[in-house]
């Protein structure tokens, strides 16, 4: 397991352990805006879980995929090995059987004993010769068999990885379940309106790539928030943004923290379809006029806000 993993994990337990002491003040019928306030706070501890989540099981496709092409490699390879074996071994056989004999018959036909060396000779220098490629193609393949060995040994630790962070997650994902019931009880058991923000124009200004991006980001809203999803019906904060861009026609990373690689960019120089994080867990959109869209947290649709509202931007970027 990686350091940055374990380090993910630790700090997931002690999530949990946070969320699970939360229990006993649930006796205490906290207000829907303190229910609302809990959940924020909550998803902002468990977000950057979740995002490692998504980089173990991106790099978990993308070591399978790479499995299988070697597999695919390896397969005619080891057949021309396979046939190149045969060839010398067959090659071997008419020596011994009949090379000789068909030497020692000219002999004893009347030819020259003179010439005997010189065609055992040139038997064994095809021999050397069949021998030197068998070995060339042995070399080649067993550099494949290595790699992938190499990568089911890769492949074998992620999926653990993975089904680690999973369970975490789900553990998670259970205690924000509680919490969201209990705010639809704070509610009086209806799901509490989303407040507007005042945006009816999305995006606001913008061009090319950038003003697709943002398009994009704008037409997913009301469409709900699921951890580790990349669309078409739900997405989680970095497949929304990973989406949007594609649909301009660029490929970005699939987390928030791999997207911070794309060209940072200063505050006063924000674009639309520019990149804006909070914090390294946390990945929006910017859709012009001091507005994001963002997928925020479970139990909430994707929507646009302020870029300031609730917190801070920390970075700024563009793909």
């Amino acid at each position: 397991m990686s350091g940055r993993l374990r380090r993910g994990l630790v700090v997931l337990a002690g999530v949990a352990a946070i969320v699970l002491g939360m229990g006993a003040q649930a006796h205490a019928d906290p207000t829907p805006e303190q229910i609302e306030a809990m959940l924020d706070e909550e998803f902002a501890k468990i977000e950057p879980i979740i995002e490692q989540y998504n980089l173990v099981e991106s790099q978990l496709k993308e070591n399978k995929a790479k499995a299988a092409a070697l597999e695919a490699q390896l397969a005619p390879l080891e057949a021309k090995v396979a046939d190149s074996m045969g060839q010398v071994s067959q090659m071997a056989i008419e020596q011994y059987k009949g090379g000789r004999a068909s030497a020692f018959n000219a002999i004893l036909g009347g030819g020259s004993p003179s010439a005997l060396p010189a065609q055992l000779t040139q038997m064994e220098v095809v021999a050397r010769s069949q021998r030197a490629k068998v070995s060339d193609v042995q070399a080649v393949r067993d550099q494949y068999r290595n790699d992938k060995r190499a990568l089911d040994e890769l492949i074998a630790q992620q999926s653990k990885q993975e089904a680690e962070l999973a369970a975490k997650k789900a553990e998670i994902d259970a205690r924000i379940a509680e919490l969201k019931k209990m705010r639809d009880k704070a509610y009086g058991g209806s799901p509490p309106k989303q407040v507007a923000d005042g945006l009816t124009t999305c995006p606001i200004g913008g061009s090319g790539a950038g003003y697709t991006a943002a398009k994009f980001a704008c037409d997913q809203r009301g469409k709900m928030y699921e951890a580790g999803a990349e669309g078409p019906n739900t997405y989680d904060c970095s497949g929304l943004t990973q989406a949007s861009w594609k649909a301009a026609g660029k490929s970005i990373p699939r987390t928030s923290q791999q997207q911070m690689s794309v060209r940072q960019v200063a505050a006063s120089e924000l674009q639309v379809g520019d990149l804006v994080w909070y914090g390294a867990g946390h990945v929006a959109i910017y859709v012009g006029g001091g507005f994001i869209v963002h997928a925020s947290r479970a139990g909430k649709p994707i929507a646009s806000r302020g870029i300031s509202a609730g917190s801070t931007p920390t970075r700024y970027g563009r793909p």
